[in-house]
């Protein structure tokens, strides 16, 4: 795998003032034909938590954390895991 787009919120690039508390996360994998993502990674804020999920979706995935509050941010990262054991960078 090459590289991660940026993580997009309910299609937005930008989150801020999207008007969710619990937005879904999308991202893209530029991949050699053939990679598959069998796994990703969020980490939520600035804390050590990190939730990992056993799936090949990239699009629209469900927000693992609590739902944030009025003017509430949090900084996003993924990192995915191919069936063929490669691991992103963050």
């Amino acid at each position: 795998m090459d590289e991660l787009s940026p993580v997009r919120f309910e299609h937005h690039r930008e989150a801020l003032g999207i008007g969710e508390d619990s937005p879904r996360l999308s991202w893209q994998v530029a991949a050699e034909p053939g990679w598959r993502q069998a796994a990703y990674e969020l980490a939520i804020g600035d804390s050590d938590r990190v939730f990992l999920v056993p799936s090949g979706s990239s699009v629209l995935v469900p927000w693992p954390d609590a739902p944030l509050r009025p003017r509430e941010a949090r900084t996003v990262r993924v990192r995915v895991t191919g069936a063929d054991g490669s691991v992103s960078d963050w």
